[in-house]
């Protein structure tokens, strides 16, 4: 574009709440500039925190060193963004202007109200494209924010590319813009168990090639960036012997504030992360490994069937053994089976390893090598998965990193040699950009080096963790060979008493048997013998003067033993018959209940 737009572009801000549907010319179909405004418009409780809004601003003039000033609400922007009402000569402004949006922590809501924002966006026609990095930030329940890294960037170098020109603010349309993110580790005693945290932050920036004007726009969870920045105001604000030289100059240096944060501590906090594995997983290659017995494990029925069968056998055909149980002896399968290698002593402890335990542990029996895999357990393994997830996000955070990094590089690089770059500054930036190119390949080389070191220690905590598994599975077994051979036990016992309740049972019915008889012999003679006492009792007198045989006196005797007989075994039978009639009304109970 090549007319002045100022009317347009105060009209644009008018309608700031429409961001960015009403950006001037516009290079972004509709679909996604809708697309915008609806997560915008969806995202906005969760984001933005109106009520504490606070936006630092730092404005820097060069020679006449930078000026500080915060803004709270819409009429605090408008008032300091005023060129754009009162139609004044922007020339005198500054040449770099700074805002900070730092929020309280990483998981709480930006400091400023959409109505904020979209004006601060419209009034310098910020890209759409950097909202994509802001939804990144914002109120969450967990820390998990990587969902978002890249670099957008826009030269408008072509003449057919070139934005609006807007004189009175000093802009030429012909400018560099970029956006992107980048991601470091930060000290923070709440994040247990290593009090570190991986902080993220979004850094819009545009260079006008023409005015030398700049501006930036920083979002973090902190002050600290914004703090960076301040130090490094003595770079910001030199004397200005070429303007157009030392605004660049400035900018790349700025730059490399974000480039040298996020390369830092990730050499300390991998440091901590292997600190922790080696503490959680040094045990697993040194704790003694116990020699597995299996024992041999019979049903109760073939070991009962055993047993009768010997039982009954001749001397002869019991010392064939052929029902005796196999028993396993490692000693004398040793020669003749090679499949089962020798149990090998256990390595080394590793370098931090108290000696006196390792001693310690050299000494242990086989049930002290059981006792001491005690000291392994699933929260272990709960521990060593969080490990995991946290190197897993260490590696793919300095992977974006990197890859940040070198499209930073080339989008310089590729400015630099376009056509359309200013041939002046072309020759005077050539070497504080080969410089600026020097450091940010120098960071990328550390974070490759971090990088390599965070795979190997991923690597090694995989390879312990599946050991660590096998020592809970080898445990497990162990406990299983425990309960077998208890089982074992308690399955011999009871063999043992059902042998002998089995022989209580066969003595038992023969006694039954012979108490039967018993009874009905005693039934049968008690008739007769109750008589006969009673007929040689003086109540009857017989006389004894001879002998004589008295017919009617046998008659008398059977008359009476014959039916008390028979009315003694019919009472015994009835009562024989009720008892059972009574077990066979117990049995069907029974046997109805099951049903």
């Amino acid at each position: 574009m090549g007319l002045d737009t100022l009317n347009d572009l105060l009209l644009s801000c008018e309608e700031h709440y429409s961001y960015p549907k009403n950006l001037i010319g516009r290079n972004v179909s509709v679909q996604r500039i809708n697309t915008y405004m609806e997560k915008l418009r969806g995202e906005e409780g969760r984001l933005f925190d109106g009520q504490q809004a606070r936006v630092n601003v730092l404005d820097v003039r060069g020679n006449e060193g930078y000026t500080r000033s915060i803004m709270l609400s819409l009429s605090d922007v408008k008032l300091h963004l005023r060129t754009v009402f009162d139609n004044s000569n922007a020339k005198d402004g500054p040449s770099s202007r700074f805002f900070f949006i730092n929020a309280s922590h990483s998981w709480a809501p930006l400091p400023i109200s959409r109505d904020m924002l979209t004006f601060i966006f419209t009034y310098y026609q910020v890209p759409p494209s950097f909202l994509d990095f802001m939804f990144s930030f914002g109120k969450r329940i967990t820390a998990e924010y990587h969902d978002f890294s890249a670099l957008r960037k826009e030269n408008r170098l072509f003449e057919r590319q070139r934005g609006p020109i807007i004189r009175q603010l000093n802009r030429s349309g012909h400018d560099i813009r970029i956006c992107y993110n980048l991601r470091s580790v930060e000290h923070s005693p709440k994040q247990l168990p290593l009090g570190w945290s991986i902080r993220q932050t979004a850094i819009y920036h545009s260079f006008d090639l023409e005015t030398g004007d700049a501006l930036w726009i920083n979002v973090k969870g902190n002050q600290l960036l914004e703090n960076r920045i301040l130090e490094a105001e003595a770079s910001l604000s030199k004397p200005l012997a070429d303007y157009l030289f030392d605004s660049l100059s400035a900018s790349l240096a700025t730059h490399m504030v974000f480039v040298e944060w996020t390369a830092e501590n990730w050499r300390w906090y991998i440091n901590d992360l292997e600190v922790q594995v080696q503490k959680l997983t040094r045990r697993t290659i040194a704790a003694p490994i116990p020699h597995v017995h299996i024992p041999c494990i019979h049903s109760r029925s073939s070991t009962l069937i055993a047993r009768e069968l010997l039982r009954k056998l001749p001397p002869f055909d019991k010392s064939l053994d052929l029902v005796q149980p196999a028993k396993f002896s490692p000693e004398k399968d040793h020669n003749t089976s090679n499949s089962i290698p020798k149990r090998t002593q256990p390595p080394e402890l590793p370098p931090g390893m108290d000696k006196t335990s390792s001693a310690g542990l050299s000494g242990l029996t086989e049930s002290d090598s059981g006792r001491s895999l005690d000291v392994f357990s699933f929260e272990d393994i709960q521990t060593l998965q969080h490990i995991e997830e946290m190197i897993e996000e260490t590696i793919m955070v300095l992977s974006f990193n990197i890859t940040t990094l070198v499209e930073l590089r080339e989008l310089y690089r590729f400015a630099l040699d376009h056509a359309n770059f200013p041939e002046d500054l072309r020759s005077s930036v050539m070497e504080e950009l080969q410089m600026f190119e020097a450091q940010v390949i120098e960071t990328e080389k550390a974070l490759e080096t971090q990088t390599l070191r965070s795979r190997n220690l991923f690597s090694k905590l995989q390879e312990r963790k599946s050991l660590l598994n096998s020592i809970l599975q080898y445990r497990s077994t162990m406990a299983s060979e425990f309960f077998a051979e208890k089982a074992q036990q308690s399955s011999d016992s009871m063999e043992t008493i059902t042998v002998r309740m089995h022989e209580i049972a066969v003595k038992t019915k023969q006694e039954t048997v012979s108490m039967r008889i018993i009874t009905l012999v005693t039934l049968f003679f008690l008739p007769g013998t109750f008589v006969a006492t009673f007929m040689s009792t003086d109540i009857l007198h017989w006389m004894d003067s001879e002998r004589i045989f008295e017919p009617q006196a046998l008659i008398t005797y059977f008359a009476i033993s014959l039916p008390l007989m028979a009315i003694t075994f019919l009472t015994w039978y009835a009562f024989h018959r009720l008892s059972r009639y009574r077990e066979y009304r117990v049995k069907d109970n029974a046997t109805f209940a099951l049903i």
